[in-house]
């Protein structure tokens, strides 16, 4: 679906997959059901591909999901909950989007909330996601 001259359009955000991470300090066993809605921007239909990198506390990995085509105008909800290679103790995840087109074709939305609503993480997109990177020398957080 992503073929053409041009490079696709990487956006990333970082996310709480469905096993909050613990220093969130979230009450134990509160689940969370992470979502991504995509909102195509265009009046022309756009083919997307999706990626989910995760993280549990012995292993780590990478799920692609399915390559999909947005209609113009239209908006999908991905429920990532259920992605399928992504074992019940992940506790964050990244998901990389990618499209072909203008900044602002896609407008994604991340959000991870329990089942009462209460307890929750709203996470916004970015061409580039920051890592906290430590001075090796320090060990100390870099500012």
């Amino acid at each position: 679906m992503l073929s053409g001259g041009a490079q696709p359009r990487p956006l990333r955000f970082h996310d709480g997959a469905g096993n909050p991470d613990p220093v969130l300090m979230f009450p134990a066993g509160t689940k969370l059901v992470p979502q991504v809605f995509l909102r195509n921007t265009t009046g022309a239909p756009v083919d997307a591909a999706a990626s989910l990198n995760w993280r549990s506390p012995s292993q780590s990995g990478t799920v692609a999901l399915p390559e999909m085509a947005l209609a113009a105008g239209a908006t999908r909800v991905l429920t990532l909950a259920t992605s399928a290679g992504v074992p019940e103790d992940a506790y964050w995840a990244t998901v990389v989007l990618k499209y072909q087109g203008r900044h602002g074709d896609i407008v994604p939305i991340a959000t991870s909330f329990d089942e009462s609503g209460r307890y929750g993480l709203q996470t916004p997109f970015s061409e580039g996601v920051s890592h906290l990177c430590l001075d090796r020398a320090q060990r100390a957080p870099m500012r």
